[in-house]
């Protein structure tokens, strides 16, 4: 009688056991399977928004960040969907603005050498003359984060030095450096749709579409958006 006592007593403490073990065990993996499904959650939370452009919002860890933005730039933090929401769409207008404090032109004719390409003199009375054109592009949004940035676009057109006539004219890239925050350009092509043929210091109209890439945090998530945009330049030619 005594040995089923004692049987019948671990019996039940093994029972209790074994409830608390799944008891812990359930919220735990409730939690971890929360914590997983979460950033799925805000990018189908920012895919039902509304935005003048198409976007594409993705998961960004760390390495991937890394190899998108400038070293040490910092996610721009929201506590919020909604809060993020009114900050795109703001921003989107500010950059397809052409809000410029003040430009410069780096020629690179003499240069022989740019970004490692040869350039291109074409004997007689054309010659191939590659530049790049800069500018500095704040972004202000009041009551939020401002992105600033310089903007770049390297061009080349051959010049026909009797008639000081530019005769054709490309656009060979485009790229911004000197970012506050995480955000970066990806070009696409370019052109110059109009201006080609006319006189001496000619203002060629350029035209680049590329990709914004922005990182960002929503809480603790870091999450990325990109979407295509075109920038629109004016630009003096050098001779």
């Amino acid at each position: 009688m005594n040995k089923n006592k004692v049987m019948k007593r671990k019996s039940i403490s093994l029972l209790l056991i074994i409830t608390f073990i799944v008891t812990m065990a359930v919220p735990a993996f409730a939690y971890a399977e929360e914590k997983i499904i979460e950033p799925e959650n805000i990018i189908n939370q920012l895919n039902d928004l509304n935005f003048s452009k198409d976007v594409e919002f993705f998961i960004a860890p760390a390495t991937q960040r890394s190899a998108m933005f400038e070293p040490d730039r910092e996610l721009l933090k929201f506590d919020s969907v909604e809060e993020f929401e009114q900050f795109l769409q703001l921003l989107m207008i500010a950059l397809s603005e052409d809000s410029i404090d003040s430009s410069s032109l780096v020629p690179l004719a003499n240069d022989p050498e740019i970004d490692g390409k040869e350039l291109l003199f074409e004997p007689f009375s054309t010659r191939r003359i590659t530049a790049v054109e800069s500018w500095w592009a704040p972004t202000v949004l009041p009551g939020l984060a401002s992105i600033t940035t310089f903007r770049h676009i390297q061009y080349s057109y051959n010049l026909n030095t009797v008639g000081a006539r530019v005769t054709t004219a490309t656009v060979d890239s485009s790229w911004i450096t000197s970012a506050n925050a995480a955000i970066t350009w990806i070009h696409r092509f370019g052109s110059f749709p109009s201006g080609i043929g006319t006189p001496s210091f000619t203002d060629l109209n350029a035209s680049v579409t590329g990709t914004w890439v922005l990182g960002f945090a929503i809480g603790p998530y870091p999450v990325g958006a990109s979407w295509n945009d075109t920038w629109a330049r004016t630009i003096t030619v050098w001779h």
